[in-house]
């Protein structure tokens, strides 16, 4: 479910700190970076990465044709042609005024026939279930396979009832049989069919380790970005400081959104051991080290 590649044209999108701006150029070199690393050069050897979010989430959905193909396709296309990212996934958005988990000219006609992909496109969590106008599962499920998406993440709340859509008439089987094999065909690329047995279940998986955690924290600590200081600090003189906004007394700033405490906290409300090691937030850390005579004042 990585590398999010949108081209950012909204400064208020919620999502924005996700991305890697509004320059495509900038976007593409980025993921297509991030699927070389990741991939290894073979599936078999790496993790797949998933360009998210097709086409134009934070911007660019209305693009018109030019500055779409040339701008807002550009980092998934870059990351498809040159890195071999084998997983697309579409965005909550609508593109055109059709969502893009249901938009057959985004999936079908830009990404199959043009950029000539031939892997598994998957729902943002929960998008087909967010499909506008339809009633029922059955007919949102048949809406987004028909459109040309493989699989329903995260559970499979809709397409648990293609069956149901395929004996409507809804859905064809040919083309069920098109989202089953695409599924197939990139867990045999990761070599899922050479393995035996293939373990799915979480005993076997330790996630988010001391020793991760420490590789974690040692990489974070590198890449710091230092400001240049004029002078400025430190106060000299004895002053009151408020600190004021949530994310100055919060570890899930401090870690970014989508760090294994962050996701554990949010999916699973987890509380306990997040804070392995010890994440230093700015509210502890001004308070920790002021001088005598400074009072530091916050509020969320």
């Amino acid at each position: 479910l990585s590398p999010m590649v949108d081209v950012c044209r909204v400064p208020s999108f919620n999502r924005l700190e996700e991305s890697y701006g509004e320059d495509a150029y900038l976007s593409a070199v980025l993921g297509t970076a991030f699927a070389r690393g990741l991939q290894q050069g073979d599936l078999t050897k790496g993790v797949g990465t998933c360009s998210k979010h097709y086409l134009g989430y934070g911007g660019g959905g209305d693009a018109d044709e030019k500055e779409m193909l040339e701008e807002i396709l550009l980092p998934h296309e870059a990351m498809i042609r040159l890195a071999g990212s084998k997983v697309v996934m579409p965005g909550y958005h609508a593109v055109h005024g059709r969502n893009c988990v249901e938009n057959e000219y985004i999936l079908k006609e830009i990404l199959r026939d043009y950029v000539g992909f031939d892997g598994m496109v998957v729902s943002d969590y929960t998008a087909i279930d967010q499909i506008p106008g339809l009633e029922t599962p059955v007919q949102k499920a048949a809406a987004a396979i028909n459109a040309g998406n493989d699989v329903d993440f995260p559970t499979g709340a809709n397409y648990q009832y293609l069956q149901e859509a395929i004996d409507q008439g809804l859905v064809a089987p040919e083309t069920f049989e098109r989202a089953v094999k695409n599924v197939l065909r990139h867990k045999f690329r990761a070599g899922l069919f050479s393995k035996k047995p293939y373990l799915y279940s979480d005993e076997y998986i330790v996630l988010d380790t001391p020793a991760e955690r420490k590789t974690a924290y040692d990489i974070a600590a590198q890449s710091v970005v230092l400001l240049e200081n004029n002078g400025i600090l430190p106060l000299k003189e004895p002053a009151r400081i408020l600190l004021t906004g949530p994310n100055a007394n919060s570890m899930w700033a401090m870690c970014g959104d989508y760090s294994y405490p962050a996701m554990a906290y949010f999916w699973k409300h987890l509380t306990e051991g997040l804070d392995n090691p010890h994440v230093v937030g700015l509210l502890e850390g001004m308070r920790s080290r002021r001088p005598e005579g400074f009072e530091v004042m916050y509020s969320r």
